[in-house]
């Protein structure tokens, strides 16, 4: 059989539904801490029928069910469905014929759980019983953990028997076996019980008779009730009946007063609908006539309103005729003084034209004239704006020199600075390096000190390990002997129980017997005293199991015998009986006479010997006792008692042990007894032994629990200890780890140390050959700035001279400038008074 598939949906970390297939071989599942890489064979353990939640990893049973998350609801139930294929190997019972077989289960957030084999829905114990067939199951050897390994080779040989009768298959049977041994052991229980029970329904039969006669008794007078019930409805139906009748009647004669009432008012509000329909005609006529006087008041009133409209509209028209005839008046004599206006404007412009020919030639010639100044002006600006690029780039390569030069010296100074840093670097360094030697001397010390004191501690781990692991031992030995104390405590105490209830009821006894020994129980008996009330003869006599069968045959019902002091108090005993018909009972007092003969002065009685010598007696009842065995003599078997009784002068009873018996006259009475018969002495024995086993029971269960909490009070101190050796040793391995740590990032410092001086020397070596380098460029640099500041004095005096010259001719083309501008202005003038 191998595993195929697994399907995993809402089981602990997966939401959604997941399948992992696994192909023949060994298959892996890899990933990092947190992923479900445990829930994978978890899933497989739940799927399987485990019940455990520590072995589920745990609290309670829904925990598996994925409980939601940021961003993902929870959900209702977790399944978890696993596909075997058979491999070349018949799956068990009814499944051998398939090929696959699929085992699901499913959990809902209710409580609610299920199981289902080839999509079928069966119990769990057919998945458990599915499972122990193939030797693979929750709680089998072919789910190996962490430390199980471990776990096996220390097992006990009775462990190992387990896994090995799990690999063979047979633990399923095995499983059955008991639960079949358990069933029949509560069921000789249920049997021993029903025997009682049965016992004592048989004395409670009477009682049930007299019951049941009672019940029949009940039931004729139920009967005559009911008929006498059935007797008064009849008769007070057939007075409802007539009564009945009378009220229809009466009904019926209202219902008609009721009629011609209703066709009165009916006439009654026909007549005053029509009044008021005619009431609402006038009022419409009235409502017209008003609405028609209202019209007519409006029309009025707007013809009124366009009267006074009218007569304001006739004013303003004739005011506004006479501002049109004094604004045309006055228009007349503008248009006579704007014709003079036009005529001296023609003259005008005739000279205006001929003004703006003169002022365009002046014009031109002088705008001639100012474009070759202009031109001369540019060549001017143009050589000067060289002088000043070449000025400019002079400049810049003196400030470029300049910069040079105290970049060089910059460059000097931060070298210098540098070198100042190494060195004071380089001797802390050193400083260092002899700190970190002391350091490491010591570390190595320390850490020799902690992995011996390790060591140390690890063996006291190893010791106090073996004493815990034989403490829990012992403790299972000692709580197994514990359950093993209060199974048989509780079967012990249940058939003691029973027992006692059946003597206690004295179930045995007749009913008289039973009703007197009941009465006194209750405290209902006044006629007998407490002191005058002894008991039963069985009560008062102590007899060995091998006489037991020989003093019930020889006594039989007169165990059951109620000893009293005195026979008048048997007379009142018997008294009670008849007053309330109790039954019978047979009453010995202590002063009995005793007519048995004197059994130890008969030498022909050799082989025998008295019952009554071999039975312990109360001194008190010894002659109640005498009187009722003293003529038993208890022999080796019927043979020999027939030998003795033919035997003339002896008259009394021969028993043997198991109970056979020679009565005087000769009558044989034996045989064997029904199968599940009760004997009485024997309870009585079976209730003293039990009460002395639950008593030696009770006092193994107290020193079986002292040793208990003994060993769990050790187990409790070797486990604080232990856990405080591990929490030491671990300690001490971190502050090994540490120093070991420590001790490698020492030595890496010192070799980093030692790499930072050789860098330094190698840097101060070459700071110190770059410092010499400059030096040098700072020189050249003055010179070639000595050059530069000559070649700039001479730029300087050419342009001073381009500058002179040049300020000459601007002033010159400023004035002609000027001119020009003055013509262009009067020219517009002109052009403008002529457009004017």
């Amino acid at each position: 059989m191998r595993l195929k598939k697994l399907e995993i949906m809402g089981f602990k970390t997966f939401r959604d539904k997941v399948v992992l297939e696994f192909s023949p071989g060994i298959s892996g599942v890899v990933g990092p801490n947190g992923c479900g890489k445990s829930n994978v064979v978890d899933a497989l353990r739940w799927a399987m029928g485990e019940q455990r939640l520590k072995a589920l990893r745990g609290k309670k049973m829904d925990d598996i069910i994925f409980n939601g998350a940021e961003g993902a609801p929870p959900v209702g139930l977790a399944e978890v469905t696993i596909t075997l294929v058979s491999d070349g190997k018949p799956f068990p019972g009814a499944y051998a014929g398939c090929s696959e077989v699929t085992v699901s289960r499913r959990l809902f957030r209710e409580g609610e759980s299920e199981y289902y084999i080839n999509k079928a829905s069966c119990r769990f114990l057919d998945v458990k019983e599915f499972f122990m067939d193939t030797g693979v199951g929750a709680r089998a050897y072919s789910l190996v953990e962490q430390n199980s390994v471990y776990t096996l080779v220390e097992a006990k040989p009775e462990e190992r028997r387990q896994l090995i009768e799990e690999a063979a298959g047979i633990a399923k049977y095995k499983s059955r076996k008991e639960s079949a041994l358990r069933k029949m052991e509560a069921t000789k229980q249920n049997m021993v019980r029903l025997h009682d029970i049965i016992k004592e329904v048989k004395t409670q039969l009477n009682a049930v008779s007299r019951q049941a006669k009672r019940a029949e008794q009940y039931k004729n007078l139920k009967k005559e009730a009911r008929e006498a019930e059935l007797t008064l409805a009849l008769k007070a139906y057939s007075e409802f009946t007539e009564e009945k009748t009378t009220l229809e009647k009466e009904k019926e004669a209202l219902r008609d007063r009721e009629t011609k009432l209703e066709t009165e008012g009916r006439n009654r509000e026909a007549a005053l609908e029509e009044m008021k329909i005619a009431a609402r005609e006038d009022e419409e006529i009235v409502a017209d006539c008003q609405e028609k006087l209202y019209g007519v008041k409006n029309a009025i009133n707007m013809k009124e309103q366009g009267i006074e409209f009218s007569q304001g509209r006739v004013a303003d028209i004739a005011s506004q005729k006479q501002r049109n005839n004094a604004e045309i008046k006055s228009c007349e004599g503008k248009l006579s003084e704007i014709a003079g206006e036009i005529k001296a404007l023609k003259t005008a412009e005739i000279e205006a034209e001929r003004e703006i020919m003169e002022t365009r030639d002046a014009l031109s010639a002088n705008r001639t004239h100012f474009e070759e100044l202009g031109k001369a002006d540019d060549v001017l600006y143009d050589e000067l704006e060289g002088k000043k690029a070449a000025y400019v780039d002079i400049a810049t390569e003196k400030a470029k020199l300049k910069n040079m030069e105290a970049h060089l010296s910059k460059f000097i100074e931060d070298g210098n600075r540098r070198i100042d840093r190494h060195r004071k670097e380089m001797e802390e360094n050193k400083k260092r390096c002899d700190s970190l030697r002391q350091a490491l001397t010591d570390l190595r010390r320390e850490l020799m000190s902690d992995e011996g004191r390790r060591e140390e501690r690890k063996g006291c781990h190893d010791i106090l390990a073996v004493n815990l692991r034989e403490s829990i031992s012992r403790l299972r030995e000692i709580e197994d002997k514990i359950s093993a104390l209060k199974e048989e405590c509780g079967r012990k105490s249940t058939r003691l129980t029973s027992l006692q209830e059946f003597h206690e009821g004295y179930a045995w006894c007749s009913e008289g017997i039973k009703s007197i020994m009941a009465a006194r129980k209750e405290g209902r008996l006044d006629v007998l005293g407490v002191d005058d009330f002894l008991g039963l003869v069985a009560d008062h006599i102590d007899v060995p199991r091998e006489y037991e069968a020989a003093v019930e045959a020889v006594l039989g019902e007169k165990l059951q015998y109620i000893v009293v002091k005195s026979q008048e108090d048997g007379v009142k005993a018997i008294d009670y009986l008849k007053t309330y018909a109790k039954g019978r009972g047979t009453f010995v007092p202590l002063a009995i006479r005793n007519h048995n003969p004197d059994l130890s002065l008969t030498d022909r009685l050799q082989g025998a010997v008295r019952l009554i010598d071999r039975i312990k007696v109360r001194d008190d009842l010894n002659e109640v006792v005498t009187c009722l065995l003293g003529d038993v003599l208890l022999i080796a078997n019927l043979h020999a008692g027939i030998t003795l009784w033919r035997q003339n002068g002896f008259r009394g009873t021969f028993v043997t042990p198991d109970g056979d018996l020679i009565s005087p006259q000769g009558v044989l009475t034996g045989g064997s007894h029904a199968k599940g018969e009760k004997s009485l002495l024997a309870d009585k024995r079976e209730m003293a032994e039990l009460k002395n086993i639950l008593s030696h029971n009770s006092r193994e269960l107290v020193k079986a629990t002292t040793e208990k909490n003994e060993i769990n009070r050790l187990i409790c101190k070797w486990d604080e200890e232990l856990q405080q050796v591990k929490a030491e040793v671990h300690r001490l391995e971190i502050q090994i780890n540490g120093r070991r740590k420590d001790l490698e990032r020492y030595e890496d410092e010192m070799k980093r140390i030692n790499q930072r001086l050789g860098i330094l020397g190698f840097d101060q070596e070459t700071l110190l050959g770059e410092e010499k380098e400059a030096l040098e460029k700072i020189e050249k640099l003055k010179k070639d700035h000595i050059l530069q500041q000559e070649k700039e004095k001479a730029i300087n005096d050419e342009m001073a001279a381009l500058t002179v010259k040049r300020g000459a001719l601007r002033t010159e083309l400023e004035e002609w400038e000027r001119a020009v501008t003055a013509g262009k202005v009067l020219l517009a003038a002109r052009e403008e008074k002529r457009e004017g």
